[in-house]
């Protein structure tokens, strides 16, 4: 077998005006808001966040439903949610480049092909300690691995994120997409092939 990873467009998805403050910790999670995405763990872990006094934004991109919003406005964060709705890739991108972190702190995943358009905008991703997320998320180079159905845990990191405890070199984060890139796959899909033509010879 031949792993090849998902790509990310580096010419769209790339750093923006992320605020440099922490004085209101702007997060961004993106999904379709079902139960693989768990946002009932992430409204827990933010409603610890505004218990603790910790100023927060969270822009919220999916189908925004009746039941989501429901969920939000239980929790008692629906003051500190933006709901963005479905948005094109370039409007996306813009507002990812003006966030602390992404937050994708799902039951599974399969890839995640936000995280490496999260971290190709220069920003952190704050996401389950997973075997698959170990392969994407180095801690201190582009994110933080959080104890999985932990939403206190989750609370925690973010918490120290707003505090300025855990910060990162965006250079660096940025770097870390670079092996995701369309002409670095692009070589791996070509590379592959070549081979399966050698054995057709």
């Amino acid at each position: 077998f031949e792993v090849i990873p998902n790509v990310v467009d580096h010419g769209l998805f790339k750093p923006g005006t992320a605020p440099k403050s922490f004085d209101k910790l702007r997060l961004a999670h993106i999904s379709t808001l079902t139960y693989q995405k768990d946002p009932e763990s992430l409204c827990t872990a933010l409603t610890l966040l505004k218990q603790r006094n910790v100023a927060f934004q969270l822009d919220l991109f999916g189908p925004a439903t009746k039941e989501i919003k429901d969920l939000m406005q239980k929790a008692g964060i629906a003051e500190q949610v933006i709901f963005h709705g479905e948005r094109p890739q370039i409007e996306l991108a813009r507002i990812l480049g003006e966030c602390h972190a992404l937050v994708l702190y799902s039951r599974y995943e399969t890839f995640g092909c936000v995280i490496i358009e999260a971290n190709a905008c220069g920003i952190p991703v704050v996401v389950p300690d997973t075997a698959l997320m170990q392969e994407i998320v180095s801690p201190d180079i582009n994110g933080v691995l959080v104890k999985p159905h932990d939403p206190i845990a989750l609370a925690d990191a973010l918490q120290k994120m707003a505090n300025g405890d855990i910060r990162f070199d965006v250079d660096k984060i940025r770097e870390s997409s670079l092996k995701y890139g369309m002409d670095v796959v692009g070589k791996q899909y070509v590379a592959v092939y070549e081979q399966l033509l050698l054995q057709l010879e």
